[in-house]
């Protein structure tokens, strides 16, 4: 279940689409279509038990460290998130925050069996408790408030490759049950959609107070993230965030050094 693999590592149909498991250029990959789900890079390994565990916990797109910022003044706080993908970002925090707990809904059972499978280390933190995967919608999971309250709820999961999945209902359910939210919007250098999000959120009754956009670490261009939330950040605090230091790798440098950057340029809301 450890080793390498190269090239396709798997071709499936799914609810939204084929869906593609994918090593490349030192990373493994999730694909629905033209949509990347998800990708964690190969190296560094996780040991688990003393066998490295690949593709490690490090991200491969660099919105993902957001999620690592949002969370890191509630350490050990309990996440909800709202799509699966390959599993890099609840992989990444449950990794980056030993006691931190993260529930998933995910829609597509498709998604929930090629991440077990190649992406192993969300079944490494399922078998420790860390991390719980529930295969529906998450307004069932709201609607139930199956494990909550959540101390932070991160929406990831799109209707189509822009509009995230944010309904009126479920920012309205997520009331009571969810100290902040966390909003991946897709969007550039005029936030304009970030600004339609904000709206959304005030009309809901939410208060944004950070957006964090997200820069690619190669030529500092936007990435066409931005993270939006209700939760008040400081920065002077976040300066020290460093998870994954007892993973030597220069590639875990480079991902400290994007973490700062994207820290560095955080705007209130």
């Amino acid at each position: 279940m450890f080793n390498i693999m190269s090239g396709v590592l798997a071709d499936e149909p799914g609810r939204f689409g084929p869906l593609r498991v994918v090593d490349a250029a030192g990373r493994r990959e999730m694909d629905c279509g033209p949509a990347c789900l998800g990708a964690s890079w190969l190296e560094p390994a996780f040991l688990v038990e003393g066998a490295p565990v690949r593709p490690g916990p490090l991200p491969a797109a660099n919105y993902l460290l957001g999620w690592l910022v949002a969370a890191a003044d509630r350490p050990d706080g309990h996440v909800l998130m709202a799509g699966l993908g390959s599993g890099a970002g609840p992989i990444a925090l449950a990794a980056a925050f030993p006691a931190l707990r993260v529930t998933v809904a995910e829609i597509d059972p498709a998604v929930i069996t090629l991440a077990r499978m190649h992406f192993p280390l969300l079944g490494h933190f399922e078998r420790q408790g860390r991390i719980t995967v529930l295969a529906e919608d998450i307004r069932d999971t709201v609607r139930r408030g199956d494990g909550g309250p959540w101390s932070i709820a991160c929406l990831d999961a799109f209707v189509d490759d822009e509009a995230l999945d944010c309904p009126p209902d479920l920012l309205d359910g997520l009331h009571g049950l969810a100290d902040d939210l966390w909003l991946n919007i897709l969007d550039w250098e005029d936030y304009t959609a970030t600004r339609r999000y904000g709206e959304l959120l005030e009309d809901r009754g939410w208060r944004p107070a950070w957006r964090m956009p997200i820069h690619d670490g190669d030529d500092d261009a936007m990435a066409g993230n931005v993270l939006l939330g209700t939760r008040k950040l400081h920065r002077g605090r976040l300066r020290h965030l460093a998870p994954f230091l007892h993973l030597p790798h220069p590639r875990t440098d480079r991902l400290h050094r994007d973490l700062q950057t994207i820290i560095a340029r955080m705007l209130p809301w």
